[in-house]
């Protein structure tokens, strides 16, 4: 299990990370929640679990409050494409997330929380 930390720092890298764990430990990363922004620009980040994103507003200090919203529109498609890379990593290491994942049927966020548990 790994946290990614500090993106809000300059030259945070998030997937950067993620290829570097790839890369230099040869593990497979189950990335369960992407960026909203980076550095100065960071402000929250999207649940691939829930397919929601948890946004920090900016009278909130260090993270301590956070709305829950919708997916921005321009991470649409990113959190689409990363979630489909998430099922699909679950699905190869956990029996019942296969069988559903070949049924073409969507998991329940309790389903899928369950999986992750198992394999991790």
């Amino acid at each position: 299990i790994c946290f990614v930390n500090k993106l809000d720092r300059t030259g945070a890298d998030f997937f950067r990370c993620v290829e570097m764990i790839v890369d230099r430990l040869g593990a497979t990363p189950i990335v369960m929640q992407l960026p909203i922004g980076a550095e100065a620009d960071f402000t929250g980040v999207v649940d691939l679990v829930s397919m929601k994103a948890f946004v920090y507003p900016e009278e909130a200090a260090k993270g301590e409050m956070y709305n829950v919203v919708d997916i921005p529109d321009n991470l649409q498609e990113s959190a689409a494409e990363w979630r489909g890379k998430l099922l699909e990593a679950v699905a190869e290491n956990d029996d019942a997330m296969m069988e559903l994942y070949l049924e073409g049927n969507e998991p329940t966020q309790e389903q899928l929380h369950e999986a992750i548990r198992r394999i991790t």
